[in-house]
């Protein structure tokens, strides 16, 4: 799909608050999502899972491999009569860049997730806090499946297909696991 069609489809989500799919990234699987804001670089959108908002994804454009389209009508009808669209709000988070965005969480120490691809590991998925933003990468301090804090690791922008905020699965997983400080001492 052209860059043009995709910005459109992308406006027209933010404008009526459609729910759009698309492959992001390396991730197998697509995203249902509704953008919330955007600019030439960046998306920010609310994931939408089974006429569910949870949480909320950021990723380039660039990063988008296959636009599948909008949901169909009655989805949208279903979306509003539940009261979802009318809900949404929009997290602030400066998207001028990824140091930008970074910046953003570290300053208000969220919890995040994000999905990353390099040549060396392939897919990974990494859930935690940032702990120092750079020019060109992140420190970011995560968790294993078992809760385990691991020392922060060095995840090049480049690398990154999608971050993920304030959706169940974080929120209920970081309430089990050991405060990172505490892992420290």
């Amino acid at each position: 799909m052209k860059l043009k069609k995709m910005e459109k489809l992308l406006d027209e989500s933010k404008k009526n608050r459609s729910v759009i799919s698309a492959y992001i990234g390396n991730d197998k699987s697509y995203y249902d999502f509704i953008v919330l804001d955007r600019n030439e670089e960046f998306v920010l959108a609310a994931r939408d899972i089974d006429f569910q908002v949870d949480g909320y994804l950021i990723f380039e454009i660039r990063k988008i491999r296959k636009m599948i389209g909008a949901k169909t009508t009655k989805y949208e009808q279903i979306m509003q009569a539940e009261g979802v669209l009318n809900a949404l709000s929009v997290p602030k988070v400066n998207l001028r860049s990824y140091e930008s965005i970074f910046k953003t969480f570290r300053k208000s120490d969220k919890l995040i997730s994000m999905d990353v691809y390099n040549d060396k590991y392939g897919h990974c998925y990494y859930i935690g806090n940032v702990e120092k933003v750079n020019d060109k990468s992140v420190l970011f301090s995560f968790f294993d499946a078992d809760g385990e804090w691991y020392s922060p690791k060095k995840i090049k922008y480049k690398d990154v297909d999608v971050i993920c905020f304030e959706d169940r699965y974080a929120e209920v997983f970081s309430k089990y696991v050991t405060d990172r400080n505490e892992e420290r001492a």
